[in-house]
């Protein structure tokens, strides 16, 4: 049964204030405090989102179904006495498999600026994946080019940071 704190304002079932524990690769790479959070109200098309329980911080975004899933998980058996864990879901397989040393590009529907890529896809070289970019320019003849740029899909995981110390430390003597 339903109790009204289960229900937002117009009696539609909630899922907020439930504290989960984060199990994502995000929050394996960039941890906070002890990964239990607490589910918000979302916005726009998120059914939730999830803030840090020691901090506050935001921490990511409940889809429908997860929420719909500890919705209906609270309403059978009431609610949990452990945060319930949450993990990502698995990776989407695409309608086709990329084959090595070729790439896809479409039409950047999200471009919003004029340095923003004009074709945005991606590539598979030699095992590794790539984002590609792609802007079209013209010739001095006026003839159209498409030029293109690579990025590494994991290079933001696979690089360290760099902290502002290494930068102090140099070899240049003061005199």
């Amino acid at each position: 049964m339903i109790r009204a704190a289960d229900t937002d304002l117009f009696g539609n079932p909630t899922a907020v204030g439930i504290k989960v524990k984060l199990d994502r690769d995000i929050d394996r790479a960039k941890p906070c405090c002890d990964s239990i959070a607490v589910i918000y109200p979302g916005k726009a098309q998120h059914a939730g989102e999830f803030r840090c329980a020691g901090c506050g911080s935001h921490r990511g975004w409940c889809s429908h179904a997860t929420r719909n899933f500890i919705f209906s998980t609270v309403w059978r058996w009431g609610a949990p006495d452990a945060p319930v864990t949450v993990r990502q879901s698995q990776e989407k397989t695409m309608a086709f498999e990329q084959k090595n040393f070729s790439g896809s590009v479409f039409v950047n529907d999200r471009k919003t600026e004029d340095r923003h890529p004009d074709r945005t896809g991606c590539a598979l070289i030699d095992g590794v994946e790539y984002w590609v970019s792609g802007w079209l320019h013209k010739t001095k003849k006026g003839q159209p080019y498409l030029s293109l740029s690579f990025k590494q899909k994991n290079a933001d995981i696979a690089r360290p940071k760099k902290s502002r110390t290494d930068d102090l430390d140099d070899q240049i003597p003061f005199s």
